[in-house]
């Protein structure tokens, strides 16, 4: 991140890293329901929370991930775990999506919020740097 040449992340994750705005959430296995209640509790914790710790705060979920799930799966398979553990926080989520925001995710104006109030935020998954030559990341907007 404080790499001059290789700018990466966007400067709002790099200025978040160097004012210490940075959280961080540790969580069991993707493959787990458990996981996505744990997941649910830490976002929550979170929203409620992230005003006071600085205006580029950004949460970052590290999941348990053992060494053959990592060896042996694809990038699409990560994709297929991140989509199930969102559908699962949206069932654990206590309100519905507002009106304007549609249910279908391939529609352009769809974004992911959980819980509802987080509306407006970002959820990206960022592959590790051995995956990868240039940056790649899922944002779901």
């Amino acid at each position: 991140m404080k790499d001059r040449k290789y700018l990466f992340p966007c400067i709002p994750a790099t200025q978040s890293f160097s004012l210490g705005h940075l959280r961080y959430g540790f969580v069991g296995h993707p493959e787990s329901n458990q996981t996505s209640i744990e997941l649910a509790g830490l976002l929550k914790e979170f929203t409620i929370n992230c005003k006071d710790y600085g205006k580029y705060t950004t949460l970052i979920i590290f999941f348990e991930t053992p060494r053959n799930l990592i060896t042996n799966s694809t990038v699409e398979d990560f994709e297929l775990l991140f989509w199930n553990q969102l559908s699962n926080l949206n069932k654990l989520d206590e309100k519905d999506l507002p009106i304007h925001i549609p249910q279908n995710p391939s529609e352009h104006e769809w974004e992911y919020c959980f819980p509802v109030f987080m509306e407006n935020n970002i959820l990206c998954i960022v592959l590790p740097q051995n995956m990868k030559k240039e940056k790649v990341d899922i944002s779901l907007i």
